[in-house]
């Protein structure tokens, strides 16, 4: 039986990680940047992996099926009354390095795409292979995760993240699971110095509203920017596999 140490921190967890999203729910231009990069990517029967509270699930509804997992009970149970009137949306309940995940989803999915969430499982590469399975032959995996090791600071800690990516890494680990590689690159050059100043010299838990909201303003900008540059280093990497 955990003690209540243990409790205490997965309480705490717990509770960073609903009011991150909730605070990201209302980053409006940044999660339309996010799912605008990863549109062309996705096909018509699309599996999100690790919904969440649904900041990116509305951009999906339009897809001819979506099927929205997670681990949140309450995050489920949310989306499904949410989205009950649309009858090409289902959520489940699902760990996704379970061995037996193709028993909830199936198989013969277009695209798997999961933004922000495998730094959260411990066994990536299980859930990697997992993501393969389920997947049609020329179906695509789309990755969105946080970038460069160095970066792992109070944030990842208090948001229960295992790891951060590079690119190489990441890309590495596709290629086990047996994905062949279609583009990897970094995303969100200048959130990098928030990150810092939150995370590594200020060792918040949480990101500020007041920042979250800045960088939102300032999107438009950092879009324009990256378009002409390419970064050659993000707070996030972005990966697309294709299962041969």
């Amino acid at each position: 039986m955990a003690g209540p140490e243990a409790l205490l921190k997965a309480k705490t967890e717990g509770h960073v990680g609903h009011e991150t999203l909730h605070r990201l729910s209302g980053m409006d231009r940044t999660n339309r940047w996010m799912f605008d990069v990863l549109a062309p990517h996705l096909g018509a029967k699309v599996i999100e992996a690790g919904s969440g509270s649904g900041n990116l699930t509305r951009y999906l509804l339009d897809r001819e099926k979506l099927l929205c997992l997670d681990i949140d009970p309450d995050h489920v149970r949310n989306l499904s009354s949410h989205y009950a009137d649309r009858k090409n949306v289902t959520a489940r309940r699902c760990e996704l390095s379970d061995s037996h995940i193709t028993e909830i989803t199936g198989t013969g999915w277009d695209t798997v795409v999961c933004i922000n969430v495998l730094e959260h499982i411990k066994n990536d590469r299980r859930a990697l292979k997992n993501f393969y399975d389920v997947l049609r032959p020329g179906g695509r995996l789309v990755l969105l995760v946080p970038a460069i090791p160095l970066l792992f600071s109070t944030l990842d800690e208090a948001l229960d993240h295992h790891r951060r990516y590079t690119r190489s890494r990441l890309v590495h680990k596709m290629e086990s699971a047996g994905f062949r590689l279609i583009e990897s690159r970094y995303l969100n050059f200048f959130g990098i110095a928030g990150w810092i100043l939150s995370g590594k010299i200020l060792r918040r838990r949480i990101l500020p509203s007041t920042l979250l909201g800045l960088f939102n303003a300032l999107v438009p900008a950092f879009r324009a920017f990256e378009r002409l540059t390419g970064p050659p280093i993000g707070l996030s990497v972005i990966a697309v596999g294709e299962k041969p």
